[in-house]
């Protein structure tokens, strides 16, 4: 816990130029997860509808409603991927800028103390591990917790007595 706040603390200033990303981001993440607990919702009523009822109408809709299901699930995620890498590129890419500068107005000593490899290691790899964990810790967390959210709310939807059961009782 403490390691994230300190992380999110430094690199906040950053994230300030990106609502606009980030609001895009998040709308990708939220299709993800509703397009997530929509296919667990859908299938259940659909193949009741299909095979109990024999219902030949929601045969032919079926394949259009998972292929819709699917497509805004990999919409969604393409959103949340492009925006988020395109954020943590954006700030790897001040951040660099920044290190660069700074070695630049270094004196002669620093640089016959340390090795030229050490430098450019630190420069590049160093930032990438930056980058991803811009990119990745963000995303992943509330993709996380926003398709956890809505398949509880499917299984409190669905049977509120199973649900308090299996979220209260049991764990």
């Amino acid at each position: 816990g403490l390691l994230m706040k300190d992380f999110f603390k430094q690199y906040s200033p950053y994230y300030k130029n990106y609502k606009l990303f980030f609001f895009y981001s998040f709308v990708g993440i939220i299709l993800v997860s509703a397009a997530t607990s929509g296919t667990a919702y859908a299938i259940q009523p659909l193949l009741d509808d299909i095979f109990i009822n024999k219902n030949k109408e929601m045969l032919y809709m079926m394949p259009f409603i998972v292929i819709a299901l699917y497509t805004a699930k990999g919409f969604g995620r393409y959103m949340q991927v492009y925006y988020i890498s395109f954020i943590g590129q954006d700030i790897t890419r001040i951040v660099r800028d920044k290190l660069f500068s700074h070695v630049l107005s270094l004196d002669m000593d620093f640089f016959q103390k340390k090795h030229g490899g050490e430098l450019v290691s630190r420069i590049t790899n160093d930032i990438n591990r930056i980058q991803q964990a811009i990119s990745n810790y963000v995303a992943e967390f509330l993709s996380g917790i926003l398709t956890i959210v809505g398949l509880i709310a499917l299984v409190i939807y669905h049977s509120p007595e199973l649900a308090f059961y299996g979220l209260i009782v049991l764990p």
